[in-house]
């Protein structure tokens, strides 16, 4: 008599059995992922209803996937802007690599510099600003006290690109507001800083 039904079998008999419902959960996982991916509209409570998974799964899969980021908040719109950079990165032959949504940064270039990715959005105003007359006033989101590992910071407002290194900043920085389209950009203190990838080519070297 056998105890269970491995001792019936042969080791490499027990190691395909293993393998093929490795594959069974692995595409149990990304069926739900797909699920996720095709209704990023959705809030992580009406997904995990309808997945039968918990708030905390949504959560976790969302922060490890950028493509399931859910559609129309900030969060979207902020990995866009990483997309956007990354792939203009690539047209300039700069090799780059998005890292996963939880990281502290947004973007490894060459395999050593941390790029963090910033987007303007009309209508967010910080309440240090609130009442005051901001017209053409982009604000961004810095926060260098809290990720001091980053290298160069990159705004984005529309198409336009600032390549920003994070030496040039102070080390307090939480929030930057920068003034743009301006007449003379040149002498700006950030916007001096519009298409400056020579900065970052020449610390890719």
């Amino acid at each position: 008599m056998y105890n269970n039904i491995y001792d019936a079998l042969s080791f490499g008999e027990v190691k395909i059995i293993i393998e093929e419902v490795n594959e069974i959960y692995k595409s149990y996982g990304i069926k739900k992922r797909m699920y996720v991916v095709m209704n990023i509209d959705k809030t992580n409570g009406e997904l995990a209803k309808e997945l039968n998974v918990s708030h905390n799964y949504i959560s976790h899969l969302r922060n490890n996937d950028r493509h399931a980021i859910q559609k129309d908040c900030n969060v979207y719109y902020g990995v866009n802007a990483e997309i956007l950079v990354s792939e203009y990165m690539n047209s300039l032959g700069i090799i780059n690599e998005l890292m996963p949504h939880s990281c502290n940064f947004d973007i490894l270039v060459n395999g050593k510099i941390k790029v963090d990715v910033k987007l303007s959005r009309n209508g967010f105003i910080p309440p240090s600003l609130r009442g005051k007359q901001i017209n053409g006033r982009h604000v961004f989101g810095i926060h260098k006290k809290t990720h001091p590992e980053t290298d160069y910071y990159i705004l984005v407002i529309s198409r336009d690109m600032f390549i920003i290194p994070s030496n040039v900043m102070p080390d307090n920085k939480d929030i930057l507001a920068m003034c743009w389209p301006t007449a003379r950009p040149e002498i700006g203190k950030y916007q001096k800083y519009l298409n400056r990838w020579d900065l970052l080519l020449n610390d890719c070297d």
